[in-house]
């Protein structure tokens, strides 16, 4: 049967489901909406986190913190204070639950669909939008879409970083659960950058990641080697079991942002430009931009679609992916440097979107000139040629 609504959120993952527990914190003044998700179930299938600047969105739900981080590279190593700005992680698993908690708290307001494929989407002859699913025919009066694009092609994005983790448990103390290893670089990988990333929950608990930064994605089979090497590395020869493994890849610097002229319909999440360019990190952007959105919709306006970042960020961001691509071998280099030469702070703001003038200053003094100089001129010409046919 078709049923109408006055809002439809395409997707029911972190931005769709965002938005609508962010709706249903109205009560009966949020309007009547429907979230359409394409799985059956939610699981523990992905890991968030961030840095605790600047009073970060749902910051008390958060599974686990460190206030210190590891940078490796071979033997050079150095370790983090992060006292000031904590890293913060939350699980699926802990933000489904309380998303899901507090959207059936709104009663018959909000409601979600699992299960759902949409098939087809088209505006009728009375300009509402129709959605046909796999189990049914919706309409809506507005749109906000934020399910992910299923087909990449490589020059969708300036870079792609895919990622495959194992959460294990070992059968006897290995971790330091109040320090991290946020970047451990992988010397013999030479398609991109590859790094360890390692989130120690307690002394035996861990989740043990494998990241790579690239021209193109890899699927998770091709990461059999590097985790070998790296469940070999952090764990010796003691036993340990795999509890979950979370795979993805996201897009640095995407060249095919979905968007749409008809304000009744936006695109949301993480192929609308919700992922920083530079790092990938996307939570606290989504968080931003659903309270935003939602605050518009219980006040009957229009939709709202996600922020553009400042010129001088996004600039910055797309100048140092091109010259991360030009020069794969010194990807390392350019990252160990940031970390090194930099104060701490400096790199958290200027990772979370929470930089000051000063930050910008010290970051580029910190990067090696003859890179960035030597890549500048086919980078302004790609700026240029790109201004002229947008």
């Amino acid at each position: 049967m078709d049923k109408h609504y006055s809002l439809a959120i395409l997707g029911g993952g972190c931005a769709g489901l965002s938005l609508a527990m962010r709706l249903s914190e109205a009560g009966s003044s949020a309007p009547s909406t429907l979230v359409l998700e394409r799985n059956a179930h939610y699981k523990n299938d992905r890991t968030w986190c961030f840095w605790d600047v600047a009073n970060p969105e749902l910051k008390d739900w958060v599974d686990h913190s460190w206030l210190n981080f590891e940078i490796k590279n071979g033997i050079k190593n150095f370790t983090r204070g992060c006292k000031k700005y904590a890293y913060l992680m939350l699980s699926a698993q802990t933000f489904y639950e309380h998303s899901l908690a507090k959207i059936a708290s709104n009663g018959q307001g909000i409601t979600l669909l699992n299960n759902q494929d949409v098939l087809e989407v088209s505006k009728t002859h009375n300009q509402t939008w129709q959605i046909i699913t796999t189990k049914g025919t919706y309409t809506a009066d507005k749109i906000v879409d934020t399910r992910p694009i299923t087909q990449n092609k490589d020059e969708d994005s300036i870079l792609w970083q895919s990622f495959i983790g194992f959460e294990v448990e070992t059968s006897q103390d290995m971790f330091d659960s109040n320090t991290f290893v946020l970047m451990d670089f992988d010397a013999a990988f030479n398609q991109g950058l590859g790094f360890v990333y390692v989130l120690p929950y307690s002394s035996k608990r861990a989740l043990i990641e494998y990241t790579i930064f690239a021209k193109q994605t890899f699927a998770a089979d091709e990461f059999s080697g590097y985790m070998q090497q790296s469940l070999l590395k952090y764990l010796k020869d003691i036993n340990y079991k795999i509890l979950r493994t979370e795979y993805g890849k996201l897009p640095m610097g995407n060249q095919k942002i979905n968007k749409t002229n008809d304000p009744s319909y936006v695109y949301a999440g993480l192929y609308a430009g919700a992922a920083r360019p530079s790092s990938g990190y996307a939570f606290q952007r989504i968080q931003r931009w659903a309270k935003e959105c939602a605050h518009a919709l219980i006040n009957h306006q229009l939709l709202v679609a996600p922020k553009k970042d400042t010129w001088i960020l996004a600039r910055m961001d797309d100048l140092f992916l091109n010259v991360l691509k030009s020069n794969p071998k010194s990807s390392v280099h350019l990252f160990y440097n940031l970390f090194l030469n930099c104060k701490t702070s400096t790199v958290i703001r200027f990772l979370s979107d929470h930089a000051r003038m000063a930050d910008y200053f010290s970051i580029i003094a910190s990067m090696p000139k003859l890179l960035f100089i030597k890549e500048l001129p086919a980078y302004i010409f790609k700026r240029l040629f790109k201004y002229q046919h947008d």
